[in-house]
């Protein structure tokens, strides 16, 4: 495995995803972030404080910060951690769901479309319940928001 610094072209892979949800560019310092290279490309936020401690020590990037996403097929795909930083900020592509339906969508659920607020655009959503906490990833594909994965997903994968 290797360890190094996010590329510029990569973190424009990135900024594109803060676009999508037009989040400041500025909201963290991801020209900071490191990547981690074995099976995939993962990339880690380091924390300032970890950064200082470790100096130049190559150790694997999970002890240094939290994972925002990985590299893949020239796309930055988000983890959860990276929706629950961005979420706050992010002023497009967003969808709030209430105690009932936020309940279904933790437990792995697709939301249908008469659920949902009208006039709903297509494509990615950062999902939230009605008390301003982030909940997942999904799709709307104008007739259910398809729950791509949620902070329940933790939970399950054990069951």
């Amino acid at each position: 495995m290797k360890v190094r610094k996010i590329t510029e072209h990569e973190l424009q892979k990135l900024y594109a995803v803060l676009d999508y949800f037009m989040v400041p560019n500025d909201i963290l310092p991801f020209g900071g972030a490191i990547v981690l290279e074995g099976r995939f490309r993962e990339v880690f936020l380091p924390g300032e404080l970890m950064e200082e401690i470790l100096g130049d020590l190559h150790l694997l990037p999970i002890y240094e910060g939290i994972k925002i996403g990985e590299l893949v097929k020239g796309a930055f795909r988000s983890s959860l951690e990276f929706g629950t930083i961005i979420y706050p900020a992010a002023q497009k592509n967003t969808i709030v769901l209430d105690e009932k339906l936020s309940q279904l969508f933790l437990y792995g659920r697709d939301i249908f479309k008469e659920n949902l607020p009208k006039g709903e655009s297509l494509g990615r959503k950062l999902v939230g319940s009605s008390d301003g906490e982030f909940l997942g990833f999904a799709v709307f594909n104008g007739k259910l928001l398809a729950n791509i994965i949620d902070k329940g997903a933790y939970l399950r994968k054990y069951e």
